[in-house]
């Protein structure tokens, strides 16, 4: 299971016939809870805690991976079920999980592969699993993943760089507290769509406080749907990284699928003004 191009289309698939089984798993109880990890691969990392389980975060590889490195990274042993039911503290430890990870698998893959890590926060957003995780692959670097660290890399050209600076006084702005920045891009992926990337470029990427505290306003200021989670960030070469929060409405239709698109059906600013009034409330 690689990341291969498609000969018809030119575009990038990934095959993955054992991964439909992920769908048709019996019941037993939540696999990523405290008291089942033995329903799991053996972990490849884990932060004690003070849980009975003796555990506050852990990652094991996914039993049906889309890539030769697929993990899971479980940032509770509580059944949380959203990234929305975490508290601060429980998003420090769960961005250390995050640091450990990706900074582990960069530095063994190096320039040669790209470090994917996003959350599927819900069925509508692609969880089979209810116990909230994210997932982390190491995928080679294509000419697309190439294109998408580029836009980030050089700060005369960067794209985060663009958001800050066009957002600082703007109407797209939703939150900027401690050199972090939330946004609604200009041209969002999907409705609802944001962007918290820090305001310097070269701003290290770790387990702050402070980012702890901004994932929770995000989530918060998201709309009541399910929604994915990626980052974007090289740790082998440094780029100017950001989190990508992406809320699900609606299925993708013929539109998206046939032209290789994303349609949002609301204004960048009606939706950041509608992310601010759902944090004040």
């Amino acid at each position: 299971m690689q990341l291969q191009r498609d000969g018809f289309s030119g575009s990038w698939r990934v095959v993955a016939p054992e991964r439909i089984k992920r769908l048709e798993r019996v019941a037993q109880g939540c696999p990523f809870c405290a008291g089942n990890e033995d329903v799991t691969p053996a972990e490849t990392f884990r932060i004690n805690g003070e849980h009975s389980a003796g555990w506050a975060a852990r990652s094991f590889p996914n039993l049906y991976p889309l890539a030769a490195v697929h993990e899971v990274l479980v940032p509770t042993p509580r059944h949380a079920t959203s990234l929305r039911e975490l508290t601060v503290d429980e998003l420090v430890v769960m961005l250390e999980l995050w640091c450990g990870r990706l900074e582990f698998h960069a530095d063994q893959a190096g320039d040669d592969a790209y470090v994917h890590l996003f959350v599927n926060d819900g069925a509508q957003a692609g969880a089979s699993v209810p116990h909230v995780h994210a997932q982390l692959m190491r995928v080679p670097t294509s000419e697309y993943l190439s294109g998408l660290l580029d836009r980030v890399r050089d700060p005369e050209t960067c794209a985060a760089c663009t958001l800050v600076n066009t957002a600082e006084g703007d109407e797209r702005c939703v939150s900027r507290v401690d050199g972090l920045v939330l946004a609604v891009p200009e041209v969002p992926r999907l409705s609802g769509s944001m962007i918290l990337t820090p305001e310097a470029h070269g701003h290290p990427f770790g387990a702050e406080r402070a980012l702890a505290g901004m994932m929770h306003t995000a989530l918060r200021a998201l709309p009541p749907h399910d929604f994915n989670v990626v980052v974007v960030i090289h740790p082998a070469s440094p780029v100017h990284w950001y989190i990508e929060f992406i809320p699900r409405h609606g299925q993708l239709a013929g539109a998206e699928l046939g032209l290789n698109i994303t349609v949002s059906m609301t204004d960048p600013r009606a939706d950041a003004e509608a992310a601010r009034t759902r944090i004040r409330s």
